[in-house]
C-alpha cells in the first residue's frame, strides 16, 4: 500500500517486484489499479518470452554452424529461459512469497535492535553482491557488442546486410534483418531493457533463500538470549526486576517492593505501604494488578517474593519461549516448502550465470577462429 511505512528490507521486495512488472500481488487499494498492474505484468512477461524465443531461434538456425558461438549461445539460452522460469515460479508462488515477507515484517521479533540492524545490513550486502555480479556480466556483454566480429568470421553465416553489426545477444526475427539501421537500434534498445529487467529481478530471485535464512538466524539469535535467562531473575535496562508478559515484543511488568514504591510516591491517593506493586512497561505503577497474563490461574494477587509464585512465572516464561520457537519452526517449514522449486531454478540460473561469464569472457574469444569462409 502506498504510504505504508516498512521497517524491514523484506517488506520492500514484493513492492519492488510489482514495480518491475514481474508479479501482481493485488496490493493496490482500488481494483482498477490491480487490473492495470496485471496488464503491465503480462506485457513484461511477453517481452521476456519474446526475447528468449528470438534468441533460441538464432541459436538453432545460425549458431549451429560454429561450435564456439554455439556453446556461448546455448549458455545464454539456459540463462534466458531460466530467468523466465523464475518469473513463472514467482507468479505461481506469489501468495506464499507474500505471506513469508509479511511474516518477517509483522511477526518477527524486533526487541534486539542490534541483531535486527545486523540482519538488515547482511541482507542488503547479499542483494548488492548479487547485483554487482550479474551487473558486471551484463555490462561486459554490452561492451562486447561494440567490438563486432569481422565479416569473414561467424557473421558470414547470418546472411545479413551488415554482418559487422553485432547485438549484445544474438537474435533472429523472421522476415526482418536486424542489422539494418532502425531495426538494429530498436533491437539494441530492446535487449538493454531486457537486461535491466534481468538485473533487477535476479537481485531478488537469486537471493530469496539467503535473505529469509538471514532473518531466521537473527530470530534464533534473539530466542537463544531468552533461553539463557531461563530460571534466572530478569532485570530491565534500569536494573529493576521485571516479569515478561511477551518476550517477542519485550512486554513486561517492573516489580517494586513496598519500600521502593513508598519512596517513589507516584500517586499520593493510594497507600502503597502494605502492598507490592508492578508497573507495565512505559506505564504507571499499578497496585495488585491482575497478573493472569504471566501467572497461572488465580486472582493474580500472590506475592512474587514467594518461591511458588516465581516458579509459576518461570513456567509461563518457558511457555513463551516454546511458543516463540514453534513460530520459527513453522516459518522454516514454509520457507522449505516454498523454496523447493526455487532452489532448483537457483541452481539452473547460477550455473547459467557462471557459464555465461566464463564462456563470454574467456573461452569463446579463444576458440573463435578466423577465416571461416575459407574453411
Amino acid at each position: 500500500m502506498k504510504g505504508k511505512k516498512r521497517s524491514t528490507f523484506a517488506a520492500f521486495l514484493p513492492v519492488f517486484l510489482e514495480r518491475i512488472g514481474i508479479v501482481n500481488f493485488n496490493q493496490k487499494d482500488q481494483q482498477w489499479k490491480n487490473n492495470v498492474q496485471q496488464v503491465y505484468c503480462y506485457f513484461q512477461h511477453l517481452l521476456l518470452l519474446g526475447f528468449s524465443m528470438a534468441h533460441f531461434l538464432s541459436t538453432s538456425t545460425r549458431s549451429i554452424h560454429y561450435l564456439p558461438e554455439l556453446m556461448q549461445c546455448l549458455i545464454e539460452d539456459v540463462w534466458s529461459f531460466g530467468m523466465h522460469f523464475q518469473v513463472c515460479v514467482l507468479v505461481w508462488k506469489r501468495k506464499e512469497f507474500a505471506e513469508l515477507m509479511n511474516s518477517i515484517e509483522h511477526s518477527f521479533s524486533k526487541v534486539d535492535r542490534k541483531v535486527v540492524h545486523e540482519d538488515e545490513q547482511m541482507v542488503k550486502t547479499i542483494v548488492r553482491t548479487c547485483f554487482a555480479i550479474v551487473g558486471f556480466t551484463l555490462i561486459f556483454t554490452i561492451v562486447e557488442a561494440f567490438y563486432p566480429l569481422p565479416e569473414n568470421e561467424i557473421r558470414y553465416w547470418y546472411k545479413t546486410k551488415r554482418p559487422e553489426r553485432k547485438l549484445p545477444y544474438n537474435m533472429k526475427i523472421p522476415f526482418i534483418d536486424e542489422t539494418e539501421h532502425w531495426n538494429y537500434t530498436v533491437c539494441f534498445v530492446y535487449q538493454v531493457y531486457i537486461m535491466l529487467i534481468w538485473l533487477m529481478m535476479s537481485s531478488v530471485t537469486l537471493t530469496l533463500v539467503p535473505i529469509m535464512s538471514t532473518y531466521l538466524i537473527g530470530q534464533y539469535t534473539i530466542l537463544s538470549k531468552y533461553v539463557e535467562q531461563l530460571g534466572a531473575h530478569h532485570y530491565g535496562s534500569n536494573g529493576q526486576e521485571i516479569f515478561y508478559i511477551n518476550i517477542e515484543t519485550n512486554e513486561y511488568y517492573e516489580y517494586y517492593n513496598k519500600t521502593e514504591v513508598t519512596q517513589m510516591n507516584e500517586n499520593p491517593k493510594i497507600n502503597y505501604s502494605h502492598i507490592q506493586c508492578f508497573r507495565r512497561k512505559n506505564s504507571k505503577i499499578e497496585p495488585q494488578p491482575n497478573f493472569e497474563s504471566i501467572g497461572t490461574a488465580g486472582t493474580g494477587t500472590s506475592q512474587f517474593s514467594d518461591q511458588n509464585s516465581r516458579g509459576n512465572y518461570q513456567k509461563k516464561y518457558l511457555r513463551q519461549i516454546i511458543k516463540f520457537h514453534q513460530k520459527l519452526v513453522i516459518f522454516q517449514k514454509k520457507v522449505s516448502t516454498t523454496s523447493r522449486v526455487v532452489n532448483h531454478s537457483h541452481l539452473w540460473l547460477a550455473s547459467g550465470l557462471l557459464s555465461h561469464l566464463l564462456v563470454s569472457t574467456l573461452i569463446a574469444p579463444i576458440l573463435k577462429i578466423p577465416n571461416i569462409k575459407g574453411a
